[in-house]
């Protein structure tokens, strides 16, 4: 029965991605997470440990990152909305769903979709239904802290990648908040040599293109 309700799942996502189709509202959302619930249930293996009874399994570990990055697709692919507002309010739908299953897999596309959302804002200087870019960066900063107990190494990199975004919208509090984070994983999460050889480059890099950072807080 339940690998019965997997296919009915993967097969409604795949449909989805077949036909280009939108989710267009919250609504849309929570419906199409209601008939995949089991993949999204399935996500939580993430957290257990590599081995029996976990995310690493032989078959059942490939059949479970297939499953995993098809609703990455889904959240590359097929997150939309007529406004800019509807697709704020889709991401956060979604995000809120996907919290209880695999972050490290399912978020990325989240915050990459909200950091495009923002350069739109900022461009346009526009606030459409109440949105500003600050509460799109808060949706950000809360997205982040899941996806730091998930994986600190990849939000680390995201981390930086929000700062960017932060910073092209002349946010120095809120670019400055994305560093410390960032900075505080690199100190504790952080202990293999090569990893953190790679860390600081990214640091110097992304500090290297950020322009509203007072010379006090570099």
């Amino acid at each position: 029965y339940p690998s019965s309700l997997r296919e009915v799942g993967t097969g409604m996502i795949q449909a989805l991605l077949r036909s280009g189709a939108l989710v267009e509202s919250a609504e849309q959302a929570e419906q199409l997470f209601s008939a995949t619930s089991l993949l999204v249930q399935d996500g939580a293996r993430c957290s257990q440990p590599r081995g029996r009874g976990g995310a690493g399994c032989g078959e059942d570990e490939e059949e479970w990152e297939e499953e995993q990055h098809l609703l990455a697709r889904l959240c590359t692919q097929c997150l939309g909305g007529q406004e800019i507002e509807d697709k704020m309010q889709v991401l956060v739908a979604v995000r809120n769903i996907l919290a209880s299953g695999c972050p490290r897999l399912t978020f990325p596309p989240l915050v990459f979709r909200a950091l495009s959302l923002a350069r739109t804002l900022t461009q346009t200087g526009a606030n459409p239904g109440g949105l500003t870019v600050k509460k799109v960066f808060q949706f950000l900063h809360q997205t982040m802290q899941t996806l730091t107990d998930a994986s600190p190494s990849l939000a680390l990199r995201l981390y930086l990648h929000c700062a960017l975004g932060s910073d092209a919208a002349h946010l120095q509090p809120i670019t400055y908040e994305f560093f410390t984070q960032a900075f505080e994983l690199y100190e504790e999460q952080v202990t293999d040599s090569k990893e953190q050889m790679c860390a600081l480059q990214l640091f110097i890099g992304t500090l290297s293109h950020c322009t509203c950072l007072v010379q006090e807080n570099r």
